[in-house]
């Protein structure tokens, strides 16, 4: 999917770690920089990046100067004010001045730096896309939130709750957020609507079949090793305890020191007596290797249950099912995991210890018939769970939330000789963020719908102009019209006789950081340009018009013009004041409304009089603002 113009992506994202360094966030911005992305990430100084990076910008940023009395100091300090998080926004922002972005990315396995990248969605009008890799209440006893001090460890609970809390703040503003299980989704549902499955998997380009013949049978394991109650050894030294001895038969650990010790207890537990070789972390350019000489490849899990695990998909599974050898995962997690392996035919998630044995009695007796081990997997499916599958619908995703910042609906009605002015002050906005220009054509009978279509057909940069048509059914049927299309995150709407000054969509913006609709004044002209008068309201219920206003999209979701009545737009009004929107009036000339022969005229009858009230009084608006709408028609239906 190549875009048709480049595409600029702001990733936030939390510290890259040994031994595998992100490699869902790699992936991703490696693939969009080779369809033309422009990607820059910022994440936390942590560790050296020993990976190539060449087509896309890594920036780390120093937080914490050791890892001790300062670690201490500032944990301390976040978790009260939120240091941390107001520290990495402050200083991408900083790095970030005079750079336009269409999204922002935020990637993390706890919080940060959500808060971080909410704020500067915020301050730059960009959509947030949340992708939640891990989350605390998946794992008992806060298992991704291992701390070294004491103190910490003490406050755990306060830590946990603290975290969670301004998690969900953000998840609940975010455009979209995107996990790794079936768990995550359904859990994270309760806070944000739009969760999208986006599995971990494996590059294909690395992990893939290579029948090699092996001397020895190695069940293999590779990472780090979890407490036992997330990952729990037992069922499988247990299994290998029932086997007999078997030649050539080896375990091999690529894990840390912690690790390695942890294992070595479980077989001085349970008596085993085969080959254990143990070795440190590798570097990931081996590990396809490793895994093609293995015989078997060892997850670890633990069974779900009320407290947890949940949703754990552990990379090391996809990793296996690239290169198609056997996954014995045990014990089962009963639960997301072992759903994928049975799909996918890739080994057993074994809830016995005598389905260990069994599975790995079965293997050995392969390897020794061909001298290698091969587990026939369902290709088809195995392919959705490539790291170039994941990063395809992330692209997919991305793209579909690049929405048009600002959507203006201009409803157009035989105005041929004002639309170009009118389209015109659209284009020329000083924003460079997009916008969406819808122009609905009303059954005009000059050439307006010629007119229209050209301006269609235009090609300019971060303006999409849209033609709708419709018979002639009046203004307010084709407002509506134009809010089924509306993709923008914000709405205005503009009549095709009137034109905005060239700062209109910049200024009103600043004010929707803490709004959901904000107003401006409006200058009265004449055809000419000469100006009549200024107006600047003193109230927010001061004007009914639904122009000179930019509203939040989700504002408008449920609130539509009537049809075939007068003076729709106070309908409108009074339907939007219902809801009691947050709102903010800027002391602001933006608008140029321009006066000519076709108005509304103030003589309508009493029958279309009565039915105005009628639909005013069943508006859900406040009484005493009803009943001054209704005062203020009659009287300025007597003039």
């Amino acid at each position: 999917m190549q875009p048709t113009a480049t595409h600029r992506l702001l990733v936030l994202a939390d510290p890259y770690g040994k031994p595998s360094y992100a490699p869902r966030l790699r992936s991703i911005c490696e693939h969009l920089a080779a369809q033309g992305w422009q990607v820059d990430v910022y994440t936390e100084q942590w560790q050296p990046l020993d990976f190539k990076h060449d087509n896309y910008t890594i920036t780390t940023i120093p937080f914490y100067r050791n890892r001790e009395v300062d670690w201490a100091i500032k944990a301390f300090w976040s978790l009260l004010m939120d240091w941390k998080e107001r520290h990495f926004a402050r200083e991408v922002s900083r790095l970030i001045a005079g750079k336009q972005y269409d999204a922002v990315l935020c990637t993390t396995f706890s919080t940060f730096p959500l808060g971080a990248a909410l704020q500067i969605a915020r301050q730059n009008h960009l959509p947030l896309i949340a992708d939640i890799r891990d989350i605390d209440e998946q794992a008992p006893n806060s298992q991704y939130q291992a701390h070294r001090q004491w103190w910490a460890r003490l406050m755990r609970g306060w830590y946990r709750r603290t975290y969670i809390r301004r998690r969900n703040r953000v998840l609940r503003q975010a455009q979209l957020v995107t996990t790794i299980s079936p768990w995550h989704v359904e859990y994270l549902k309760q806070f944000n609507p739009n969760v999208v499955l986006v599995c971990n998997g494996f590059d294909k380009d690395a992990f893939f079949l290579t029948p090699t013949p092996v001397k020895t049978f190695d069940i293999v394991y590779t990472g780090r090793i979890y407490e036992s109650e997330l990952q729990d050894p037992k069922c499988f030294f247990e299994g290998l305890s029932l086997l007999p001895e078997m030649e050539n038969f080896r375990v091999v650990w690529y894990t840390n020191a912690e690790g390695q010790e942890r294992i070595k207890a479980y077989v001085k537990q349970y008596g085993i007596r085969c080959e254990m070789l143990f070795n440190d972390y590798v570097n990931p350019v081996q590990i396809p290797q490793i895994l093609n000489q293995s015989s078997m490849v060892l997850v670890f899990s633990h069974p779900a249950g009320k407290q947890g695990p949940h949703g754990i998909m552990t990379t090391k599974f996809y990793e296996a099912l690239g290169v198609e050898k056997p996954v014995l995962c045990a014990p089962s997690d009963e639960e997301c995991l072992e759903a994928v392996i049975r799909e996918t035919n890739a080994g057993i998630a074994a809830r016995t210890p005598q389905e260990v044995a069994a599975f790995i009695q079965d293997k050995y007796n392969e390897w020794l018939t061909n001298g290698y081990t091969r587990q026939k997997v369902n290709t088809e499916l195995k392919q959705r769970f490539t790291r170039q599958s994941q990063a395809q619908q992330f692209e997919q995703l991305i793209t579909d939330t690049i929405a048009p910042l600002v959507s203006v609906i201009v409803p157009v009605y035989n105005a041929v000789d004002y639309l170009t002015e009118c389209v015109q002050s659209l284009i020329e906005q000083d924003t460079a963020s997009p916008l969406q220009i819808i122009l609905v054509d009303d059954g005009s009978t000059d050439s307006s719908l010629s007119l229209i279509r050209q301006f269609a057909e235009s090609k300019v940069q971060a303006r999409q102009v849209m033609m709708l048509t419709q018979p002639h059914s009046g203004q307010g049927v084709a407002r509506n019209l134009g809010l089924q299309h509306a993709t923008g995150r914000f709405i205005c709407f503009l009549d095709a006789d009137d034109r905005l000054e060239k700062d209109f969509v910049s200024r009103m913006l600043t004010a929707t950081i803490s709004s959901d609709v904000v107003q401006c004044g409006y200058r009265r002209v004449k055809n000419d340009g000469t100006v009549i008068a200024t107006k600047q309201p003193r109230h927010f219920y001061q004007f009914v018009s639904p122009c000179m206003r930019l509203y939040k999209s989700e504002l408008l979701s449920d609130v539509r013009f009537p049809e075939g009545m007068i003076y729709e737009d106070v309908i409108f009004s009074l339907r939007l004041w219902a809801k009691r929107p947050e709102s903010t009036i800027i002391p602001y000339i933006g608008y140029n409304y321009r006066l000519n022969n076709v108005s509304t005229t103030s003589r309508v009858d009493r029958p279309a009089q009565r039915k105005l009230y009628t639909t005013i009084r069943a508006t859900q608006a406040p009484l005493w603002l009803k009943l001054y709408t209704i005062i203020r028609l009659k009287i300025h239906f007597l003039r």
